[in-house]
């Protein structure tokens, strides 16, 4: 291969082999010569970012390529200069006709929006929301609050990066949350949620308790006897019926493929919200992911949504809290 402006090690020369065959098949256009496509091209001095001409179509969002591991086995990333938009904690904005919230530690790779629909989220050691630590985060919550017996369709794509295996003891990737307004009384934990349990399989949670109960009563509605493949994009379905008793029901489909077909008590008698992105046990570990696509069926904000002055209060909000003051409407939305 030509020397494209600067010397290139043999890593480089197999990524750049990489992103020509990606982007050829992505853009077709024959007429075009790989060697063309990338004249005026050339790596940053530390090598993680290509820089050049105009890079828009070496954007691809599947999983940016690891070059290397750092000293604590974390992955190094290469970063094509495609356009984003960091989205730090409190930042309010509309995707596909619902208003969303991030909760998140303001990093800049915190979460990147890339387009309308395509969105990616990264944690590394650290990154609480609030300063007096807890949790890693970084996700994004739906403002619609769905009332118990309503029936509720969320579809999405997403994508775990390559990096190494998670050690995280409980990693959450995606939760439909119960609403926490009011002093409301029941358990801490997602009634529906999809976890990573110090690996890279999947385990679908379910939860369930009386109403105004802290009593939570655990299930396993999935549980994964393979890794996930990272760098793959997977197809969500998930359809729900949060009810205390035997009129829920929870039906999961993964690729086309119906993992899950519940039927029974789900949920805590409370309104519930969706929530993706990645959240977990502190843990010394990167990790990122993308979603893509999240469509909510019916797609509207009932009474009580997240953003309200009576749910957000005018002073710090308190741990685990998912408004902030810049988030939430000063006067009634």
């Amino acid at each position: 291969m030509r020397q494209l402006g600067v010397l290139m090690t043999a890593t480089q020369k197999r990524l750049l082999l990489a992103l020509t065959a990606v982007t050829a098949l992505a853009t077709a256009t024959p007429t075009t010569s790989a060697e063309q496509r990338f004249q005026g091209v050339g790596f940053s001095a530390d090598g993680t970012t290509i820089v050049g001409r105009d890079l828009s179509d070496l954007c691809f969002a599947e999983g940016m390529p690891v070059l290397r591991l750092d000293g604590d086995g974390n992955p190094v990333f290469f970063h094509a200069l495609c356009s984003f938009t960091s989205l730090l904690n409190g930042t309010t904005f509309t995707l596909n006709g619902l208003t969303y919230v991030t909760n998140n530690s303001s990093r800049t790779w915190s979460c990147e929006r890339y387009d309308t629909n395509l969105f990616r989220f990264e944690i590394r050691n650290g990154d609480s929301v609030y300063d007096g630590g807890g949790a890693d985060r970084s996700e994004i919550a739906a403002g619609a609050l769905y009332p118990p017996g309503q029936v509720v369709t969320v579809t999405y794509n997403f994508t775990v990066e390559p990096g190494p295996t998670n050690i995280a003891p409980w990693l959450v990737i995606g939760q439909w949350h119960s609403d926490w307004h009011g002093g409301i009384v029941q358990p801490v934990h997602p009634p529906l949620a999809f976890f990573l349990f110090g690996d890279d399989r999947l385990n679908i949670m379910g939860a369930w308790s009386a109403t105004n109960s802290t009593v939570e009563n655990d299930m396993t509605l999935y549980a994964d006897p393979n890794p996930l493949v990272r760098g793959q994009k997977y197809a969500m379905k998930i359809v729900t019926n949060f009810m205390n008793d035997e009129t829920g029901f929870a039906q999961i489909w993964r690729d086309g493929v119906q993992i899950v077909n519940y039927s029974g008590p789900l949920g805590y008698g409370q309104a519930t919200f969706w929530k993706e992105g990645i959240y977990r046990s502190p843990t010394n570990q990167t990790i990122a992911a993308w979603y893509e696509n999240t469509i909510q069926t019916p797609s509207r904000a009932l009474p009580g949504s997240l953003c309200t002055t009576t749910a957000c209060p005018r002073t710090a909000p308190p741990a685990g809290s998912l408004c902030t003051t810049t988030a939430c409407p000063r006067t009634a939305p």
